[in-house]
């Protein structure tokens, strides 16, 4: 119905065709980008900031396996790698805290006109179970429109753009955001 309503009322779609669809509804993974930035466990445990970031998140990690097998597997191994790195296992941030998400995740290494939102940002696996939930994804969605349009008016290239005027803007529009000068590793 969406194509065909395309089709019919606007003509840049007359040609359009449905190559595919989603098997399945309300996948939790997809491929991720390897961006300029990669938010990995270890940026979660520490809750870290970072000086270009366009949200933040203190969802819990939330990672399932296919099957009850792999999602022992997937947990076990998490558990023996922050163990061996004398690290704090848990699946919540401590209340009051929360994760930066880089503006430099949402833009893809050598690609100079693209950005992702949403659960395809770059993340480990793990770290994908915080930042693919509804509010994430918006505040990531409404960074990477934001940025595709400064990115329009001057090069389109994404990796030009200013994170700071992200930020500015994101805030102008009632985001919150703390001061880049304030971001630091805080202790948990």
């Amino acid at each position: 119905q969406y194509r065909d309503a395309l089709v019919e009322y606007h003509p840049a779609f007359a040609d359009c065709f449905l190559a595919a669809t989603g098997s399945l509804i309300g996948i939790r993974e997809t491929r991720r980008v390897v961006g300029d930035a990669y938010l990995t466990i270890e940026d979660y445990l520490a809750a870290r900031s970072f000086p270009d970031e366009i949200c933040r998140t203190a969802y819990g990690l939330d990672v399932h396996g296919s099957s009850k097998e792999n999602a022992i597997r997937a947990t076990t191994k998490t558990i023996d790698e922050l163990k061996a790195n004398n690290q704090q296992i848990t699946r919540n941030l401590k209340p009051g805290t929360s994760l930066g998400v880089p503006y430099r995740c949402l833009t893809p290494k050598g690609l100079r006109n693209l950005l992702v939102a949403g659960r395809s940002i770059s993340t480990d696996r793990r770290v994908n179970g915080t930042v693919r939930i509804m509010a994430c994804c918006l505040n990531t969605g409404e960074a990477a429109g934001i940025a595709a349009a400064m990115a329009a008016k001057n090069t389109g290239d994404v990796h030009a753009v200013s994170a700071s005027e992200v930020r500015e803007t994101l805030k102008a529009y009632g985001a919150y955001l703390p001061n880049p000068e304030d971001a630091r590793e805080p202790s948990v």
